[in-house]
């Protein structure tokens, strides 16, 4: 559950490259990165690893909400398809993010407290 934020919260998720390290608890596939980007006007763009993606961000001090989020449509092998499925699930999951003392990304849901961890390069 979300916890009292410092004021700087949003602005340490915002305009930076967050390189996706592992999706509820599963990690990414070496030769598959995936990235997440989240603009300070709420557009979101990155990789799942298989293709390109976009959409928006509701952002409301930790609260997070990815909406509209589209990919582009190529056809990859199944462990490739299987990372792009639970990373596009995890975004619609999310509901609040997190960035720890070591500088990870966190995001989690309702009902899932893991969802998404990333680091920043």
């Amino acid at each position: 559950m979300p916890t009292e934020e410092s004021p700087t919260e949003g602005s340490r998720l915002v305009d930076r490259e967050w390189h996706i390290e592992d999706i509820v608890g599963r990690p990414i596939l070496e030769h598959a990165p995936a990235r997440l980007r989240v603009e300070q006007d709420g557009r979101v763009s990155g990789r799942t690893g298989c293709n390109l993606f976009t959409g928006t961000a509701e952002i409301d001090g930790r609260t997070i909400r990815f909406e509209k989020i589209a990919t582009t449509r190529s056809v990859c092998p199944p462990a490739m398809m299987d990372q792009e499925q639970r990373l596009l699930q995890a975004l619609g999951a999310a509901r609040w993010f997190s960035v720890d003392h070591d500088g990870r990304l966190h995001l989690e849901g309702e009902y899932e407290p893991f969802l998404l961890r990333a680091s920043a390069r």
